[in-house]
């Protein structure tokens, strides 16, 4: 843990994923952040409709909350940089919904990424708690896919993209999961992300299918939204950086408790050793 100054604390991770110990439990807030198409997006099917954000961890009580219980003052800073990267298919949108999020903006004229690039952007999510990202916008084309491996190292987050009105997109999904899993940090968190619902009367890929493939894969969190209109990207963002940042609560917590066993049997391994040689040398 490092003090920036006497009310800042920042969480700097280092090669071997360790940080200091910043306090609380890690709570299930259930699986998907996100259970359907918002008010106002035109979905024929009204089904979707009937369930919208009942799992969104802002109604629900925070472990960023209990995070501040474990400091008498309540005026610590909590800084937690983590990087995140961008994964899936040409002309799904990745690019466009990473500038939709850093800058607010769309270019009707963004053409396919060429370059791996990397946005930066820092996100409040409570008076107490800012979360630095690194967004790493990896390159979709199939000759570049072993170049896009090399950036998995180190990583705290995953976002997989794809087109819902191009169901090939859709069906790669399963490649980026499955390299993920064999290249990237174990445990790394996942969202999946459906976008261009602006041009939804072209819809080849169903709201249910997306959020059944996150059931089965047990990804994190599932989001449709549109990087043209923006509809759900602030959301989706500000629900992953959430999920990770308690990931990282919780990990700080396990790590401590190891290590605080480690001690104590290290104090136990010694007093024993003591006795036994006061025993052979007593008389």
């Amino acid at each position: 843990m490092n003090f920036d100054n006497e009310n800042d604390i920042s969480v700097n991770k280092d090669n071997n994923n360790r940080f200091t110990n910043l306090g609380t439990g890690y709570e299930d807030e259930g699986l998907f952040g996100y259970d359907g198409p918002q008010d106002g997006d035109d979905v024929e099917n009204e089904d979707n409709n009937n369930n919208t954000n009942e799992n969104n961890t802002n109604d629900n009580p925070s472990t960023l909350k209990k995070l501040k219980s474990s400091f008498s003052s309540s005026n610590f800073r909590f800084k937690y940089n983590l990087k995140i990267i961008l994964l899936g298919d040409i002309s799904v949108g990745k690019t466009s919904l990473l500038l939709r999020f850093i800058n607010n903006n769309f270019n009707e004229k963004q053409g396919p990424s060429i370059n791996v690039d990397k946005k930066t952007k820092s996100i409040s999510l409570d008076s107490d708690t800012v979360a630095n990202l690194s967004i790493w916008d990896t390159v979709g084309q199939e000759r570049f896919r072993n170049l896009t491996k090399n950036y998995y190292s180190d990583i705290q987050g995953a976002i997989i993209v794809y087109d819902i009105n191009n169901k090939e997109s859709f069906q790669q999904v399963d490649f980026w999961y499955k390299d993920l899993q064999e290249n990237a940090p174990k445990n790394v968190l996942i969202m999946l992300i459906g976008n261009k619902t602006d041009i939804r009367n072209e819809q080849s890929v169903s709201w249910v299918e997306g959020k059944n493939y996150g059931d089965l894969k047990k990804i994190n969190c599932f989001y449709e939204v549109s990087a043209k209109n923006g509809n759900n990207v602030e959301l989706a963002f500000s629900e992953f950086t959430r999920k990770l940042v308690e990931k990282e609560i919780e990990d700080e917590k396990k790590n401590e408790f190891e290590k605080n066993n480690k001690d104590l049997n290290t104090i136990d391994l010694e007093k024993n050793i003591k006795k036994k040689y006061k025993k052979k040398n007593c008389c």
